[in-house]
């Protein structure tokens, strides 16, 4: 019986560490770049497994954001699927609680700032960041 006990309250003290990890918050943003001039609005619905976030459109210089908790298990994945004009991209924009994307390297962060050009889709873990911190991962 006292081998039960103490096997229950490690798996308590456990759980409890793992819940207070989960606790960090994640912002994810999208900003919208596009040519002013005659430009379609930016079109996006990102998901998740758990939470459909809806279809947003974004007219040049506007921008969206989320917020989140990771999971347990810390495998916490957001996809988002694009649209400009006839342009087409569907990527993951959060799966990484590091570097926000599995292909980036770099500090630590809890942002991932997506600034969305004609050219394709930057990256930066700063708000509103200046040119240096942007790094291309994706074309149209």
């Amino acid at each position: 019986m006292k081998k039960i006990v103490f096997c229950m309250i490690l798996l308590s003290l456990s759980f409890l560490e793992v819940t207070s990890l989960s606790q960090k918050t994640y912002h994810v943003y999208i900003a919208n770049a596009l040519p002013k001039k005659n430009s379609s609005p930016l079109e996006f619905h990102c998901k998740s497994k758990e939470d459909d976030l809806g279809i947003h459109r974004l007219l040049p210089g506007q921008n969206w954001n989320f917020s989140f908790h990771e999971n347990l298990v810390r495998s916490t994945l957001f996809y988002s699927n694009f649209g400009w004009g006839s342009k087409k991209k569907t990527f993951n924009v959060f799966d990484d609680a590091i570097t926000c994307i599995k292909q980036a390297k770099g500090d630590e962060t809890d942002t991932c700032y997506w600034l969305v050009k004609s050219d394709g889709f930057y990256l930066a873990k700063m708000i509103n960041p200046p040119t240096w911190a942007l790094t291309k991962y994706y074309n149209w």
